[in-house]
């Protein structure tokens, strides 16, 4: 039998504790990976919100580390989030080893944005790992927040992709432009 081991990193948000669990049996996938690849989740920020991630990797690690998507269930996490209205938005997603339960992973997204506008950029993503499987590149992705904002909610989220010489790599946003970075 498989132990898991649970390490938890807990948040002050004002009167709140807001706990981030930083190893479950996906996120373990990143264990046998060398440091290089290992994912840089940002800190929550003073309100409980994600604050974004980089990580470097190549189609071999994506294949090693990739899930099933399936979003934690603690309350709480994301913050604001709403199931009527939004869908608990991996930064990056399941199918780049994103963590199911790590709240530094989450932003509550709208229906819509999340899947199929997101997906449709990572998909993107995923293809170029595909087509050049040995190449090292960066991913990073930044949730928006509104100016002076204490909400949960992300006003947009910034997807940016690098290959391994540092060169922006364009991305076609879902509404037919291509650039870089996208913002959806």
């Amino acid at each position: 039998m498989m132990t898991q081991e649970i390490v938890t990193c807990q948040y002050i948000v004002g009167d709140v504790a807001v706990s981030t669990t930083a190893t479950t049996n996906d996120d373990r996938k990143w264990d046998q990976q060398s440091t290089q690849y290992q994912p840089n989740y940002g800190d929550l920020d003073e309100h409980g919100r994600a604050t974004g991630i980089s990580i470097t990797f190549n189609n071999d690690v994506r294949e090693a580390t990739k899930h099933d998507t399936a979003p934690t269930s603690r309350q709480g996490v994301p913050p604001d989030n709403d199931p009527n209205w939004h869908q608990k938005g991996h930064l990056p997603g399941a199918q780049f080893g994103g963590s199911n339960n790590d709240a530094r992973n989450f932003v509550p997204l709208y229906n819509s944005v999340n899947s199929p506008t997101m997906r449709r950029v990572e998909n993107q993503l995923a293809a170029y790992l595909r087509a050049h499987p040995n190449e090292d590149v960066t991913y990073s992705v930044t949730p928006n927040y509104p100016p002076g904002s204490s909400g949960g909610i992300p006003d947009s989220v910034t997807i940016e992709f690098h290959d391994s010489n540092g060169n922006p790599i364009p991305l076609e946003h879902p509404k037919g432009t291509t650039g870089h970075p996208v913002t959806i």
